[in-house]
């Protein structure tokens, strides 16, 4: 679920926590060019989909499919849960930046969405990893959308485990 808490403030916790970055490689894969629609809400349109393939995230999205596409991305990256945790430490999947409208899932259950022009994001994942997990983002940039130039997953993203004690 997603927290009302930007991980671009400091955490109410008291020590610091344990950061692991979820650099890459992340899979890629272009689903639909989309556009805005009457409603304001994005649409499905025709079209040739550019191929597949991984990136490093950071990254827009111009270099692997096109600075002019607009669309849907489903973005994918696997990690094992992290050991020697702690009962009172937290883990929380922490985005801070997305260039689009992205729906997070882990492990095929839904975390939370996050809005186009949304500032960083926190979504507790405690209770939620598995040994070997698989972590979703989808990013919708629909043609229509000026606010921004190009989509994808332009910020950091990554786990941050900390004592809820402290």
């Amino acid at each position: 679920m997603l927290t009302d808490q930007p991980a671009s403030l400091p955490s109410s916790h008291g020590s610091s926590p344990h950061i692991i970055r979820l650099h890459g490689p992340w899979q890629y894969e272009a689903l639909a060019h989309t556009k805005l629609g009457p409603s304001g809400a994005s649409i499905d349109v025709a079209g040739e989909l550019p191929p597949s393939g991984t990136m490093k995230i950071p990254a827009n999205w111009a270099a692997s499919l096109g600075t002019d596409f607009r669309g849907r991305v489903l973005y994918k990256r696997r990690f094992g849960r992290p050991t020697n945790l702690k009962a009172s430490e937290r883990i929380d999947l922490v985005t801070q930046s997305v260039n689009g409208h992205a729906i997070i899932r882990l492990n095929d259950s839904n975390l939370g969405e996050i809005e186009i022009g949304a500032s960083a994001n926190r979504f507790d994942l405690s209770n939620k990893l598995l040994p070997r997990n698989e972590l979703h983002i989808e990013v919708d940039l629909p043609r229509g959308y000026d606010g921004l130039a190009v989509g994808g997953i332009v910020g950091d993203i990554f786990l941050e485990i900390y004592d809820v004690n402290s």
